[in-house]
């Protein structure tokens, strides 16, 4: 070796050094995640998290700060969990514990000084927001929230805790259009203005959903089936599902629904609904609890039309929506908020339980139009919530803050 190479190669040698020693100092830590539910449950904002994860975790390097333990924990990943509970949802239930819980957030981040974190949903974002504000982790934290959740939704007072929030947060994420026009005339009338925080970058389904195969269908050509999926809590519109089952219970077009569930207290509520549903519907209907990732794969192979029956204002966007488009399957619903946009035709917008139930009475008798439809879900997948446009619009993003 030439003596100037070798000279560069000490160099080279002595920074990649300083470089290192620099890393140890900062925890090697470049994005850390911080959530409020185990990602071993089922959930839109957990199954995103981990599509994200995935793809980010080779380029940089990734801590996740979550309640209860996540089995599928990759060594590439720096997991911290301290909870028995999977959720704050539980665990605020135990305040002695939920205490302790975010003091040990305020260490880890301490410990590890990432770089970024991102918050993913409400309550360790308003944490991290207030460490902030009483300086208790370093103010040059890049702290970017995706708000999964609608404006109108909210209560006074978790309002005013957002803005409260908002001073100290550099990104706001939303999923569609819908929610980010409302948070932006909710800032601009607070506080007379608004910054270029607040984007856009829409809801995937992942790499188990990018590929469809017409082989793996389940459906049957002289059949037609409706499905339903969803977390147990009042505003998902699980009562108006009973409905439209009680307005098919003559009809021979069948029902089935997945269900995910926190706790014992919410199955036994969920396996009621079912057993009132199979009255009506018989050996046309099936009930699932807490399906994984590849089950509901196979569910949605299954159906023919996919139902989001939430209340009004209440859905930011419906990941269960693009799973179900990207699987052929065609997709309506309420009037519930950012969904709408993600579903993009009126004429699946509906109300009732008897304009669900004639919306599948006609495409069980029209397969032509059912198949016309189906194939519109498709494309409409693959243009606008393909897991490519989800990845690169945040490798952006991040690439912005870290420089790489």
């Amino acid at each position: 070796m030439k003596k100037d190479d070798l000279t560069k190669t000490n160099i080279l040698n002595s920074e990649m050094k300083k470089v290192e020693v620099m890393q140890k100092k900062e925890g090697m830590v470049d994005i850390m995640f911080v959530v409020d539910h185990s990602l071993d449950l089922v959930g839109g904002s957990v199954e995103s998290l981990k599509v994200i994860m995935d793809y980010i975790k080779n380029k940089y390097v990734v801590a996740l700060f979550s309640p209860g333990r996540y089995s599928d924990n990759d060594s590439k990943i720096k997991h911290f969990h301290h909870s028995k509970h999977k959720s704050m949802k539980a665990m605020i239930k135990h305040p002695i514990e939920f205490f302790r819980y975010y003091i040990r957030l305020v260490k880890t981040i301490n410990e590890i000084s990432p770089k970024i974190i991102h918050t993913q949903e409400q309550i360790g974002y308003f944490a991290v927001a207030f460490f902030k504000r009483m300086k208790w982790i370093r103010g040059d934290i890049i702290l970017i929230h995706t708000e999964r959740g609608l404006y109108e939704k909210y209560s006074n007072l978790i309002k005013k805790i957002f803005f409260f929030s908002l001073p100290y947060t550099n990104y706001v994420i939303t999923t569609t259009n819908y929610n980010r026009d409302l948070w932006i005339s909710a800032v601009k009338n607070k506080f007379g203005k608004y910054d270029d925080k607040y984007m856009v970058i829409e809801n995937t389904a992942g790499k188990k959903f990018e590929i469809y195969d017409e082989n793996e269908s389940g459906r049957k050509v002289d059949e037609l089936k409706l499905g339903f999926a969803g977390r147990y809590c009042s505003w998902k519109g699980w009562e108006l599902v009973e409905n439209i089952c009680y307005c098919l219970k003559d009809d021979d077009i069948f029902v089935e629904i997945v269900m995910g569930c926190d706790n014992q207290k919410e199955v036994n509520s969920t396996n009621a609904m079912f057993a009132r549903i199979y009255e009506k519907l018989g050996k046309r209907f099936s009930g699932h609890i807490n399906y994984n990732i590849n089950e509901m794969n196979e569910f949605y192979y299954r159906i023919d039309v996919f139902g989001i029956t939430s209340d009004p204002g209440t859905e930011s966007f419906g990941r269960v929506l693009v799973e179900a488009m990207s699987r052929k399957v065609v997709v309506i619903g309420t009037n519930c908020g950012g969904a709408t946009e993600v579903i993009g035709n009126f004429e699946h917008i509906l109300n009732t339980a008897e304009e669900f139930a004639d919306f599948a009475r006609k495409l069980k008798y029209d397969r032509k139009q059912l198949q016309k439809k189906a194939e519109d879900s498709l494309i409409r997948f693959r243009e606008k919530y393909s897991l490519i446009n989800n990845i690169e619009k945040h490798n952006i993003l991040y690439q912005k803050v870290i420089g790489r």
